[in-house]
């Protein structure tokens, strides 16, 4: 990329992993990073050989922080699974922690915005190294985000919750967004359009389980 095309950018999509799992309110960019598991070990890594390769060679990087994404063909996490569970027709459906966990989740579609809006930006316009976070700003707790899946299904099913946490698992993880702001970006997605959306891609994408 430095020798064939030194004026492109590389946008790295890394993780709000990095900030580790101490954080409350929104987190800003220039957080201190202390990541609690190899995934976030990894991504912040990541970051910092891409920066160092491009303040050495010239080339722009710009970092993206995704939080929460979500939205169709996410075969895996919370949705995904809240899903799996009430194809089965539970009596309850039961999960880890106490719900008040807040998370920032962001449409995928959003996100792949975010991505090529970096992307597009000029070389004066973003330092090598530039980090923005790629969230919506707004908490949303787990037990919020279960009774909307729930709601979308058409169900009535109770959730329930363990009140026992897994070890690392963050009680707050938002994003604070107004770097990407200033630059002109705004999430669209309200969640509860992506939530209906991602139900609906659900039950017409998988085959129904037997309970």
């Amino acid at each position: 990329m430095a020798r064939a095309a030194p004026r492109s950018s590389l946008v790295l999509a890394s993780s709000a992993a990095v900030y580790g799992a101490s954080s409350s309110g929104a987190i800003p960019e220039s957080h201190p990073c202390d990541p609690c598991s190899p995934y976030g070990e990894h991504k912040r890594i990541a970051e910092m050989l891409a920066v160092s390769f491009a303040r050495r060679r010239g080339v722009r990087v710009t970092i993206v922080r995704l939080f929460s994404v979500y939205g169709p063909h996410l075969r895996k996490q919370l949705l995904w699974d809240l899903c799996t569970r009430l194809s089965k027709a539970p009596r309850e459906l039961l999960l880890a922690g106490t719900g008040a966990e807040t998370r920032d989740f962001l449409h995928v579609e959003d996100a792949a915005r975010l991505l090529a809006d970096r992307a597009g930006r000029s070389p004066e316009e973003d330092a090598p190294g530039t980090i923005v976070n790629g969230g919506t700003g707004v908490a949303t707790s787990v037990r919020e985000i279960a009774e909307r899946v729930v709601a979308a299904w058409g169900s009535v099913t109770p959730v329930r919750f363990t009140a026992r946490s897994r070890a690392g698992d963050p009680v707050s993880l938002v994003a604070d967004i107004e770097a990407a702001r200033v630059a002109g970006w705004t999430p669209r997605v309200s969640l509860s359009e992506g939530v209906k959306g991602y139900v609906s891609w659900f039950r017409g994408a998988t085959v129904p389980v037997a309970p």
